[in-house]
């Protein structure tokens, strides 16, 4: 076959060298490292060429012929990484290929089996090779992909492949521009990323707009300036190597999209530059558990249960302990057609939550129907002397029972009126003094045999809702959970499980008196306790406290007697008077004609925090997976674990990282500045103004220090605060655009989410990224799921705790939300533990979220690795992918890598 050869041992191969072919010389090395246009810097050109003609085998053979060449290929991928970002619409997301891969497994391939160690990089997944990871995106025009490229910019590829115009011909957008808009993209990629090389692709041919591709090309390959790192790869394909829809390519025609790629990578290669990126591309794509990459498997938890977290971490405030003080004494009328309730019909003030103050609610029931309604002012623990009326949108007389309790979680009390059968018809408080109501008809139908006396509506979950329930003559209480985000219940619920309704939450006690059960929040935690007053007065209470496992019943914990007692039992009531959001003690004591009425402010402490409260993950140190800090509720403390990656013995490093003395529901844990280190932030709840604490922790010395940076400029933009329930935060933090920092996420209560990326130049308002899917925010979190780099949207099932993902697939340019969400179903299944107790942090260090489920009474945990299956980012042994020939235009031969 050849004229002349000489055998040479090179890099532990023999290359045919120094001869020339009818054909091309023989190889066992792989395929050849020059090209016709451009030798790279290590080669020597061979001094002769002849032409191919025959149609021999080229798969085995070598097209260079080079004496004095080093064989470098092996020692290529000790220097550095390949990170490959495909980049484009429907062709490099590979649509109509038949493993969905497209040209991307081809190229990667034979990218490996040249030496190189290869990353595809992208905001996607697509197809069944395990680093399918790229930014093709259906149906986009240019401008669209350079979207993609500046949102994708901080994964920081050094190679990038472009396919992308066909939409621009297929929609006939400004088509003699495309080069214009083609040269935007290229100088945003070299101006965000400088050691980027750059692979252009020209379009492949159209069935019905091959004028249009053919001018696209033309303008194209005028953008070919290779001293810059812009190459071009002319694609060629027929029409023969499309599908039937006449626009994509046929397997045979993505493979020959790959050839081409090899062909312009051959002439770049000399031109690449190390990527710059801090990612570890070695862990991201080695074998095993290392990769961080992949689709998370549906259904399956993942590694786990692994314990993460002894006992004996965080404070808890013990079990609520009563004490009271005296307080006011007043006099009303006292009738028998008089009935007198304590409710927060006024928010004078705006009060915040857990500050209510009620109003003591005057009901004269003359038994004609025309019931007179007022109320007697509560201005900060004092009761105006005279009444206010009121009116309601119904009528609510004969026999029934006027019960108040906050529907729709505004701090308001709306007026339930229960009916003779226990059915339920709500009046909503709009506030206002006097405030007025609306009516929302009626929301519970009569649950059985059940008379208006055996009604309660308590707040059993303590998500700001009042729930319905009923009690048996036992003195069990079943309830229906208010499942609602709005003004009234979507549904109602079990609190056992989601479907049905009425399951027992409470056992009885065996008291002989049922109509003295009283439920409201005697400690302040938001959530409706169970009181029982005795004949005597004296109370005996059960703290209603976050509980754990499946379903939602509480975990009721006695506090025994409470309250001694004074008077007769009858005489008793409870109301929040003094805005402590406790239940203060009320002996309403008939004084002839009148009512003498005397309050015991409520004293009482504890029983309001679980160890579980205070638990926070966040990378602190910067080396890439998140430490474990238990932040004290006033703020004033925060202790730090260091993860070791040694569970559950973490590194109890500091017993006071920082101390800013604020609220713990306002602090956020994130970071901020993009170092790498999760910084302090402080939210107002007024309106979301961040206060920001800089981490400046030093490697060397391994010392913290929170430099003070004030209130973030343009922070101010959620007014939505935060609700009664641990996770009901309306301002989120977290990366979802994925350049490394925390954006400013304002959640409404039913999810919608409003944006506001953090950039280096100041906060950029993107508008509406996340529609409303009716989920309660409090079920929300956001976290990186398949290690994209941004931070997806976890629904988390209150009940079971199970995961539904909905995967952040960017930033899109039109519709309705400013970023796309792919519904990617259930990949954090039931680990038979409920939602509020469930935490997704980076604890393996692979950049994904792992499943923490953390035991509220004693801060034991135990994780769910998501990690990737083995193998990594690779598809098998490194073998030769066997590309097509490429025929060289200019010099009509047919080449290996090169033009067909």
């Amino acid at each position: 076959m050849a004229s002349s050869a000489t055998m040479k041992m090179l890099g532990g191969a023999f290359l045919a060298a120094s001869a020339v072919l009818q054909g091309v010389a023989a190889t066992l090395d792989g395929p050849s490292p020059w090209v016709a246009e451009e030798f790279g810097p290590d080669v020597v050109a061979p001094a002769t060429l002849s032409v191919l003609e025959s149609t021999q085998d080229i798969n085995a053979t070598s097209p260079y012929v080079n004496d004095e060449r080093e064989n470098d290929l092996n020692t290529r991928a000790d220097k550095f990484f390949l990170r490959v970002m495909p980049l484009g619409a429907s062709i490099t997301q590979g649509i109509r290929s038949t493993d969905g891969n497209g040209y991307r497994k081809h190229i990667r391939d034979q990218l490996r089996f040249a030496g190189w160690n290869v990353n595809m990089v992208g905001s996607k997944q697509d197809g069944n090779m395990n680093d399918k990871e790229n930014e093709g995106h259906p149906g986009w025009v240019i401008s669209q992909v350079t979207g993609a490229a500046k949102d994708n910019a901080h994964l920081r590829p050094n190679l990038v492949t472009i396919n992308a115009g066909t939409n621009d011909c297929i929609q006939n957008i400004d088509v003699d521009n495309a080069g214009k808009r083609m040269k935007a993209m290229l100088d945003l990629l070299k101006k965000e990323i400088p050691e980027t090389t750059i692979l252009l692709s020209t379009l492949v041919p159209s069935a019905t707009r091959q004028s249009c591709v053919d001018n696209v090309n033309r303008q194209f390959k005028g953008l070919k300036d290779e001293a810059n790192g812009v190459y071009i790869a002319e694609m060629q394909l027929t029409m023969s190597d499309i599908t039937s829809d006449g626009v994509h390519p046929t397997d045979d025609g993505y493979r020959k999209m790959a050839a081409a790629w090899w062909a312009a990578f051959q002439r770049a290669e000399g031109k690449l530059k190390a990527p710059s990126s801090h990612i570890d591309d070695k862990k991201e794509t080695e074998g095993g558990s290392g990769g961080k990459t992949c689709a998370k498997s549906k259904d399956v938890a993942g590694r786990g249960p692994v314990q993460t977290q002894l006992e004996g971490t965080g404070a808890d405030d013990g079990n609520y302990r009563h004490r009271s003080a005296p307080g006011i004494t007043f006099t009303v009328p006292s009738s028998s057609s008089i009935q007198y309730q304590f409710a927060q019909l006024v928010n004078l003030g705006g009060a915040d939550r857990g500050g209510e103050t009620d109003e003591l609610v005057k009901i004269e029931r003359p038994g004609d129907g025309s019931n007179r309604y007022s109320y007697y002012l509560n201005s900060g623990g004092k009761y105006s002397t005279s009444t206010i009326d009121f009116g309601l949108p119904f009528r609510c007389d004969g026999n029934v029972a006027h019960v108040w309790g906050d529907l729709n979680n505004d701090g308001l009390d709306d007026l339930w009126c229960i009916g003779a059968q226990g059915q339920a018809s709500v009046a909503l408080n709009r506030g206002g003094n006097p405030p007025r109501f609306e009516s929302v008809g009626e929301i519970m139908a009569s649950p059985g045999p059940y008379g208006p006396g055996d009604i309660l509506v308590a707040d059993i979950d303590g998500d700001g809702r009042a729930d319905y329930c009923i009690q048996e003559n036992n003195g069990d209480i079943r309830c229906w959970r208010n499942a609602g985000s709005g003004d009234k219940p979507s549904f109602w619920q079990s609190f056992a499980k989601a479907e049905g309704g009425g399951d027992v939450v409470f056992t009885g006690k065996g008291k002989p008196n049922k109509n003295m059960v009283r439920m409201g929040d005697m400690n302040g935690n938001f959530r409706s306790d169970w009181m029982y007053i005795g004949d005597q007065g004296q109370v005996e209470t059960w703290i209603n406290q976050r509980g754990w496992g499946t379903g939602m019943v509480p975990d009721w914990v006695s506090a025994g007697q409470t309250h001694a007692g004074i008077g007769r039992g009858s005489e008793i009531k409870l109301g929040r008077v003094y805005g402590s959001g406790r239940l203060d003690y009320i002996w309403m004591k008939p004084a002839g004609n009148n009512i003498e009425v005397t309050v015991y402010q409520n004293l009482g402490e504890g029983g309001l925090r679980r160890k579980g409260d205070g638990v926070y993950y966040c990378d602190m140190t910067g080396n890439g997976s998140d430490d474990y800090v238990w932040v004290w509720s006033a703020g004033d403390k925060a202790e730090l674990y260091l993860n070791n990656h040694s569970p559950p013995n973490w590194k109890e490093d500091t017993k006071t990282l920082f101390n800013i003395g604020r609220n713990r529901r306002s602090i956020h844990l994130a970071d901020w500045d993009g170092d790498g280190k999760c910084d302090v932030l402080s939210q107002r709840k007024s309106d979301g103004a961040l206060e920001w604490w800089r981490n400046g922790y030093d490697k060397a010395t391994g010392k913290f220090t929170f430099e003070y940076k004030g209130f973030v400029d343009g922070s101010n933009k959620c007014n939505q605060g935060w609700g009664v329930n641990l996770f009901d935060r309306g301002l989120r933090l977290a990366d979802i655009d994925g350049d490394g920092r925390a954006d400013y996420l304002c959640l409404e209560k039913d999810g919608r989410t409003t944006g506001f990326l953090n950039t280096k130049t100041g906060i950029a308002d993107v508008g509406q990224i996340k529609f409303s899917e009716g989920w309660d925010r409090a079920n929300l979190r956001f976290a990186d799921v398949e290690g994209s780099g941004r931070a997806d949207l976890i629904w988390v099932d209150k009940y079971s705790g199970q995961g539904t993902v909905m995967k952040n697939k960017g930033r899109q340019q039109t519709g309705g939300s400013s970023f796309t969400w792919e519904n990617r179903g259930v990949l954090y299944p039931s680990v038979g533990e409920r939602g509020a107790n469930l935490h997704f942090a980076n604890l393996g260090g692979k950049g994904r979220a792992d499943l923490v489920q953390v035991l509220p009474i004693t801060n034991r945990a135990y994780t769910w690795f998501n990690e990737c299956p083995g193998g990594g980012g690779d598809d098998g042994p490194i073998v030769d992918p066997k590309l097509p020939a490429y025929r060289n235009a200019k010099r009509s031969r047919v080449m290996r890598g090169l033009e067909w």
